[in-house]
């Protein structure tokens, strides 16, 4: 077995710099190759998302492009079990759903976390069984002092709080997290063979849109996440989209929701369909979803600007359409595709127009 490092620094902190170099003498340390990025801190996928959501997407990105230049067959990372049982209660906190209570997945396609079932003092115990060979030594990262953040208050504030009066949660909350993998597989069997997923020639999953919405409304979440996953998407849908994507279905008109990572939604009568856009089609990939109200006002943080939204005349630039609908003639002249033109703003004289009311998508 041959065994390559890669560490990635996300430059969020003055002292990153250091564990950087840290991870490349551990490296040189046990004789293995090793590689390094820095992040450039762009939107990408995320745009609009937490610093950490783009910081861990950006991660993993590089993970898998480093191990498909060295043709690896699995990413091994040292997730411990108290980072599962951080994530489990940071997730019951946020009102997860049981997916989220599923926690960190020993096993994501070829990600996996060999040391997810052993506590933090036992693994420091074991590299501090090296001496004191300074190449082999824990590298402590400042930022997870920071009790701005969420998961640090329940690590250093929640957890110690709670223990103090139940004792060790550490293991029980690690036990609800196998529990609810072991729900959601069961769960995910039954419904892929309802909802007939299959694989579309693009790439993309395709199931039973009828099936779909026949379902109880508990299980809907399941059945979206369930057809994410099989795509190959990191995360379910977010609650936002989850939301405008059932309230598009349940509505007369076209069904079309951008999700994160360049994931998109859509549905004719009888198909829900989940597509990732490609990089390189010079199609806008900064994607960002609302629902808006007419007449109404949204702020859009991603583009610096207030939305508003007026029931007014139709405009030369403007013409009625199917079902009363309001379409743009410059992009009905121009015979522009229609997921095209859902992934790209639309001007018109410095006022934006909205296609058809409902989700207008950036």
């Amino acid at each position: 077995m041959r065994l390559h490092a890669a560490h990635f620094d996300h430059r969020l902190d003055p002292d990153s710099e250091r564990r950087a170099h840290a991870a490349a003498q551990t490296a040189r340390w046990l004789g293995v190759d090793f590689s390094l990025e820095r992040w450039s801190q762009s939107g990408g996928d995320l745009a609009g998302a937490s610093v950490e959501a783009r910081a861990r997407h950006a991660r993993y990105e590089f993970l898998e492009r480093t191990a498909t230049r060295l043709d690896a067959r699995w990413i091994a990372t040292a997730h411990h079990a108290d980072d599962q049982a951080e994530t489990v209660l940071l997730r019951l906190l946020f009102g997860s759903g049981l997916h989220g209570l599923a926690g960190i997945q020993p096993v994501r396609g070829r990600v996996v976390r060999p040391v997810l079932d052993l506590a933090r003092p036992v693994l420091r115990a074991s590299i501090e069984a090296f001496g004191p060979e300074p190449s082999i030594q824990p590298v402590e990262d400042p930022t997870n002092l920071d009790l701005a953040r969420p998961r640090n208050r329940i690590r250093h504030v929640l957890l110690p709080a709670l223990e103090r009066t139940d004792g060790d949660l550490r293991d029980r909350l690690c036990r609800l997290a196998s529990a609810a993998r072991d729900a959601n597989t069961r769960i995910e069997g039954v419904l892929g063979s309802c909802l007939a997923t299959r694989r579309e020639p693009d790439g993309g999953v395709a199931a039973d849109r009828q099936v779909l919405e026949r379902l109880p409304e508990v299980l809907i979440e399941a059945a979206l996440a369930s057809i994410q996953r099989i795509a190959g998407g990191s995360f379910p849908p977010p609650a936002t989209v989850r939301a405008e994507l059932l309230r598009q279905l349940r509505g007369p008109g076209r069904v079309g929701c951008d999700s994160v990572e360049g994931w998109r939604w859509e549905a004719d009568a009888t198909a829900l369909r989940l597509t990732r856009r490609q990089a390189g089609t010079g199609i806008l990939t900064d994607l960002f979803t609302y629902t808006l109200s007419v007449p109404g006002e949204v702020v859009l943080p991603e583009l610096r600007l207030r939305l508003e939204l007026r029931r007014d005349h139709v405009a030369d630039w403007m013409f009625r359409g199917w079902r009363s609908r309001v379409g743009l003639a410059p992009i009905s002249d121009r015979k522009v595709t229609s997921w095209c033109a859902t992934a790209v703003p639309a001007t018109a004289s410095g006022r934006w127009g909205a296609r058809g009311g409902g989700s207008k998508t950036c």
